[in-house]
């Protein structure tokens, strides 16, 4: 990029890049990119960026189990409420029930990042076979995969 000035925009893009790829702090971001920590900030709480970078190296398998540890914890505590002689406590079922749709909901939904992560592989498999369609599938995949977070949210 030496010698080549970007555009508000592209910094942005290549800024959500390395937020979302790497481990680089915000302040190291904006430092590589060339804008202000307090830009960085703005379009990481904005944009939810945090929210992307979760779903994209979180596995569908370990956001179950977590949801699954979180279930089991607040049907114990559920089953103690119900144990005990006080009448002022009560288990929580409003929670469990919402923690139960978010669980259904997990088991049927592939998740973005394994969706990625896929697409990704199958994209540098394709650019050592046919570039110019590994090109091709890349706009496509990029368009999907927003669309696919733009559901999310």
């Amino acid at each position: 990029m030496a010698g080549k000035k970007l555009s508000n925009a592209q910094k942005k893009e290549l800024a959500k890049t390395l937020y979302i790829r790497t481990a680089l702090t915000q302040k190291e971001i904006a430092e590589q990119v060339g804008v202000s920590e307090q830009s960085m900030c703005k379009w990481v709480k904005e944009e939810k960026w945090e929210v992307l970078r979760k779903s994209i190296t979180t596995t569908k398998s370990e956001q179950i189990a977590i949801t699954y540890e979180i279930f089991a914890k607040m049907t114990a505590e559920a089953k103690a409420a119900l144990e005990d002689d006080d009448p002022t406590t009560n288990p929580d079922y409003d929670g469990l029930s919402k923690v139960a749709k978010i669980l259904e909901r997990l088991e049927k939904e592939t998740n973005i990042g394994e969706m990625l992560q896929t697409g990704m592989l199958f994209i540098n498999f394709m650019t050592s076979e046919d570039p110019v369609f590994a090109k091709q599938f890349s706009h496509w995949f990029k368009l999907f995969i927003d669309e696919q977070i733009a559901k999310s949210k």
